[in-house]
C-alpha cells in the first residue's frame, strides 16, 4: 500500500474515533438538581407604598444640591401618572 492509501485509513479511523468520542461525552450531562432547602419565614411583611414614598430621605440630602432635590421632587411622578402617559402615547 502506498502511503497516500494508508493516510486516508488512518484519517477515516481518526475521525471515526474523535466523532464517536464527542458523542459519547455528550450522553453523561444530566446531573439530578436537588433544589435548596430554603428557610422561609411564616410571615410575610406586607409594606405599604404609602410608608416609602417620599423621594427627600436622606439619602438625597447627602448630594448637597438643592436644585436636584426640588427637580426630583416636582419631576417624580406617580404609577397613575405614568400609566395615563404610556397610555395617551399609545393613543
Amino acid at each position: 500500500m502506498n502511503f497516500v492509501c494508508r493516510f486516508f485509513i488512518y484519517l477515516k479511523y481518526i475521525l471515526v474515533l474523535s466523532i464517536s468520542s464527542f458523542l459519547l461525552c455528550g450522553c453523561n450531562t444530566k446531573h439530578d438538581n436537588i433544589p435548596p432547602k430554603l428557610s422561609l419565614p411564616t410571615t410575610w411583611n406586607n409594606y405599604s407604598l404609602e410608608q416609602n414614598n417620599n423621594a427627600s430621605s436622606k439619602w438625597l440630602l447627602q448630594f448637597n444640591d438643592p436644585v436636584l432635590i426640588e427637580e426630583s421632587l416636582t419631576g417624580n411622578s406617580d404609577i397613575e401618572l405614568a400609566m395615563s402617559n404610556v397610555l395617551a402615547a399609545k393613543a
